[in-house]
């Protein structure tokens, strides 16, 4: 990331041929220890001195410099805006001769939390962009990027995991991820396998419900189907296909109750179940069918009454 490279180069180079703080030119030209020693000493005698404040963030947020703690630097900055604000406008007045002002200071702010997100990027875990969070609130496009990041982090992290848990977890914990529809999709694959190790029209129903536009539509759909009609027939009870049938009209295995019906019908010989055929079903070749049967039916039992006689 290079921010805060380019907003160091900013501090330097914004203000060329204007007067600045002796402490931030001291700083400038490489005189570390000669600037920390004069800053820790007045800062000793006037903490809240806004001139030795932001010099102090100055020097802590020089990477060059050997001491350099970006947390301590952006503490210090925002001690220095916070005594900034109490200053009238004298006093204002005469920092502002120094280049150190409302802009300066938010400048270096913007620079010290720009490097907290260099290193937060260079150990890239969940834990460390949530620190950033917490702490830098002072860019709102610094934030979207620390968030985006810790959210891949985390769901990074749960795809090792790879349990239906692992993503509920995710999806609870930062519901706004981008990686939210992921974690949602191997979510619905957990539990489309649970649905056919259950493997009843009741699971595939729910599985339906819950997950309507599921990749597995189609195929949970025709499992349903397929479950429902064999858990309401029985084979050989042609009954059982007509009440489910009459059940579930719009069910696409209604075609094949009546097939059951009319070959159970045929090769039975059952006259009510023959009779039911020729009376409702709708396909012509099965009322044709059945209607001879019965017919065969009826004149073989006239035929053996005659013998009888």
């Amino acid at each position: 990331m290079k921010k805060a490279y380019i907003l160091g180069c900013l501090l330097c180079f914004a203000f060329v041929g204007q007067a600045q703080s002796k402490y931030v030119e001291m700083i400038d030209e490489g005189k570390y220890d000669k600037a920390e020693e004069k800053l820790n000493k007045k800062l000793v005698k006037d903490p809240a001195d806004v001139e030795l404040l932001y010099g102090n963030a100055y020097l802590l947020s020089t990477p060059a410099y050997g001491k350099h703690d970006t947390y301590q630097a952006y503490l210090t900055i925002k001690r220095a805006h916070d005594m900034l604000s109490l200053l009238d406008d004298k006093q204002r007045h005469k920092l502002d001769k120094d280049l150190i002002n409302d802009s300066t200071i938010a400048l270096l702010t913007d620079r010290i939390a720009a490097q907290a997100l260099d290193s937060a990027m260079a150990v890239n875990t969940e834990a460390g962009y949530q620190q950033y969070i917490d702490i830098y609130k002072v860019n709102s496009s610094y934030i979207d990027k620390a968030t985006a990041m810790r959210n891949h982090c985390a769901y990074v992290h749960d795809s090792t995991l790879n349990t239906e848990e692992a993503y509920q977890n995710f999806i609870g914990k930062y519901p706004d991820a981008a990686e939210v529809g992921a974690a949602q999709s191997h979510i619905i694959d957990f539990e489309f396998i649970k649905t056919k190790q259950t493997n009843t029209s009741e699971a595939y129903d729910l599985f339906l419900k819950t997950y309507p536009d599921s990749k597995y539509q189609t195929v949970a759909q025709m499992q349903h189907d397929q479950l429902l009609f064999l858990e309401n027939t029985t084979p050989g009870d042609w009954t059982s296909y007509r009440n489910f049938k009459d059940s579930y009209t719009a069910s696409p295995w209604a075609s094949a109750a009546w097939d059951s019906i009319f070959h159970i019908a045929m090769r039975t010989r059952d006259q009510e179940a023959l009779d039911y055929v020729i009376k409702n079903c709708s396909i012509s070749a099965y009322q044709i069918d059945a209607f001879k049967m019965i017919h065969d039916l009826v004149t073989r039992d006239g035929e053996k009454v005659t013998l009888d006689d």
